[in-house]
């Protein structure tokens, strides 16, 4: 992970945090102290031939720009060599899958996929932020005379983009019931398009980082918001399935811990077939060098509405990520 990217540095510092009893997070800490330490190293090193350079009377431009070539076409070769594997890996899933032999696409997706995507960006930052208001009007009671005008402000919205009717039936039914009547399951939605909506901008490069797992992040109404008002758009190319596939399979491994920490803890279904399941999982994920983290924690240390949480956030990504990793393949 580039290291202008925010969720490293919480990522870092979690690993400080656990690093006492995982020797994972031991593992972490001391390669990037390695790094700062080679880092200022190489500092001290252009310092002392820019120097040397300087009273020996030779111009200390030709070492500098040596050294930057070399590191230069180092980080190069790295980012070329990542490019390929991702491709070699995505030509092999195809290959053994048989879904698109030798017809992987590569430098090309068709404007009718991007479309589609940029419309389901603004159709679920609407339902994501009418759930939040459903949920709201649910918990609160309203001073007497208060309007709410989410509805008609948001449905009008969609109307002026061209989107109304390009909803679903069950989408459609649900925005043009009235503020406060949503039935509860529909409200409790609001995760699974929360985590829609974070994928969705990932894919069209709106943001630069998906939010791990491993943070644990929370329903964010702003990045709704953001899409609605027109405040973000990209006309970067589309991220490609093999960009989205490790987080499908990351969110895949945090979605069967949590289910089998669950059921190991006797909150979940008793299928005799289930438990079995989850006590094998259970087991490979055994120790605090071992298990997945979220935060400074690891799963086995999650209270129950954490891991709820971590179970239906996890299945929500996997979901998703699956359609979309199944929509950027179209040739």
């Amino acid at each position: 992970m580039p290291l202008w990217r925010t969720h490293l540095w919480k990522t870092l510092w979690f690993a400080l945090l656990r690093s006492r009893k995982d020797k994972r997070a031991r593992i972490v800490v001391r390669s990037v102290a390695v790094l700062i330490a080679t880092g200022l190293y190489y500092l001290y090193w252009g310092r002392f031939v820019y120097r040397q350079s300087k009273e020996d009377g030779v111009s200390p431009a030709f070492p500098v720009m040596f050294y930057v070539f070399i590191f230069g076409t180092g980080i190069l070769a790295r980012f070329l060599m990542k490019r390929y594997h991702r491709r070699a890996d995505e030509a092999l899933n195809f290959s053994i899958t048989g879904a698109i032999p030798q017809q992987v696409p590569v430098d090309t997706i068709a404007p009718e996929v991007r479309e589609r995507i940029e419309e389901r960006l603004v159709i679920t930052a609407a339902l994501l932020i009418r759930a939040g208001s459903e949920r709201y009007l649910r918990e609160h009671t309203l001073p007497e005379g208060a309007e709410i005008q989410t509805r008609q402000i948001h449905n009008r919205v969609l109307r002026e983009k061209g989107l109304w009717e390009k909803l679903e039936a069950e989408e459609r039914d649900l925005l043009m019931r009235p503020d406060g009547e949503w039935p509860l399951d529909q409200q409790e939605r609001i995760l699974e398009w929360s985590e829609q909506l974070r994928l969705l901008r990932w894919v069209l490069r709106i943001d630069r980082e998906l939010a791990p797992l491993a943070h644990l992040p929370p329903i964010d109404h702003a990045l709704a918001r953001e899409i609605l008002e027109g405040k973000c758009v990209s006309t970067l190319p589309l991220l490609r399935s093999w960009d989205v596939r490790p987080e499908r399979d990351t969110a895949e491994a945090y979605n069967a811990r949590a289910l089998a920490e669950l059921q190991c803890r006797g909150l979940a279904p008793g299928n005799p077939d289930f438990a079995a399941w989850a006590g094998v999982i259970r087991a490979q994920f055994q120790g605090d060098s071992a298990d997945l983290t979220v935060g400074a924690r690891t799963v086995a240390e999650l209270s129950e509405p954490e891991l709820r949480y971590l179970a239906a956030l996890a299945d929500a990504r996997e979901q998703y990520a699956s359609q979309l990793i199944e929509r950027l393949s179209l040739p």
